[in-house]
């Protein structure tokens, strides 16, 4: 509750709120690949301004300046805020999610639906967020804050306030139903706070866990695309659309 909190409080024009829940062994080379249910986990708050001194980043930020004394015991560190370069800006970011061939990841995600209350989406995604099945496997919530998109300035146009998602991650084949079962269940949970789902993670192929009837844009802007489509690509050159057109054409 303590970043969303935070996240509200703080200005919504140049400033960037990301949550990422993780085991910490997930760095650890050496560490076993299925970790006990019981092990801890740790979560990272990682908070940006886009300013053109110090001074003005500190002022963006300041809502996280406090925390509650009930959480100060579990705070391992806190970083000032500070000038950073995009390198540094990315560093964390490639060693929870490495560049290595061997590597596999299952993608799942939703956006949630923006008039449930926050006690209730984080009883709904808590399972999502914290059961990783693996060492590598990690939970992230963006808090973009976009709830009420332009349809007419973006096609994919559903309420974006939270974007939630866990990248679950193996090597050995043999992990992939445990990895499958996990996301299935936590994500069944997830769902029922969901408004649809970030169009990048849709699955389209027969082994997909979502509905495939899991909303991707709003009614009015598929309307509006398939207008448009329809004027400019009569023969349907372009298919990819179709990834998202079950055979009644309602997506609901």
């Amino acid at each position: 509750m303590f970043a969303f909190d935070r996240n509200k409080a703080t200005p919504k024009m140049f400033t960037e709120t990301a949550v990422c829940i993780m085991h910490p062994e997930l760095l650890d080379t050496s560490a076993e690949k299925i970790l006990p249910t019981s092990s801890p986990l740790l979560l990272s708050i990682n908070v940006l301004a886009y300013s053109d001194c110090l001074d003005d980043a500190e002022s963006l930020l300041s809502a996280w300046n406090s925390v509650p004394a009930d959480l100060q015991k579990a705070i391992i560190e806190v970083q000032p805020t500070n000038h950073t370069a995009w390198d540094d800006f990315f560093h964390l970011q490639r060693q929870i999610n490495p560049d290595n061939p061997e590597q596999k990841w299952g993608i799942h995600s939703i956006l949630n639906d923006p008039s449930v209350s926050v006690s209730e989406l984080v009883r709904a995604i808590k399972p999502a967020m914290c059961d990783l099945p693996t060492k590598s496997s990690f939970g992230c919530i963006y808090m973009c804050d976009t709830l009420t998109p332009d349809e007419n300035d973006a096609v994919f146009s559903l309420p974006q306030q939270y974007y939630i998602s866990t990248f679950s991650g193996w090597k050995d084949s043999a992990l992939v139903p445990k990895i499958r079962d996990t996301m299935r269940r936590t994500y069944e949970m997830a769902s029922t706070v969901a408004c649809g789902m970030y169009i990048a993670d849709y699955d389209q192929s027969p082994g997909s866990l979502h509905s495939p009837k899991i909303r991707v844009w709003t009614d009015s802007a598929r309307e509006r695309f398939t207008k448009i489509r329809q004027r400019w690509d009569p023969d349907g050159l372009f298919r990819g659309y179709r990834a998202f057109e079950p055979e009644d054409h309602a997506i609901k």
